[in-house]
């Protein structure tokens, strides 16, 4: 199955297989947000955002600039 579903995305144009993978990124953070909602009820946006990004930095090390509130990192 998976050697299936790998010859079918590699079938895709490189636009394609990049908008695919946009829309499952988007998918993931509307589940993410239907999560919190569940959890923790309504919130305001900006609560929202909040959490969000507490969430992802639990599970992104390139975020843990925001737990030493140092400025972001440089890019080269």
């Amino acid at each position: 199955m998976a050697d299936f579903q790998y010859r079918l995305i590699m079938k895709m144009t490189p636009q394609q297989r990049f908008k695919m993978g946009i829309e499952m990124a988007d998918d993931g953070m509307k589940l993410m947000r239907a999560g919190i909602i569940a959890e923790k009820g309504d919130l305001s946006e900006k609560e929202m955002r909040i959490e969000v990004i507490r969430r992802l930095r639990k599970y992104d090390p390139s975020l843990s600039w925001l737990d030493d509130r140092e400025a972001p990192p440089k890019l080269p």
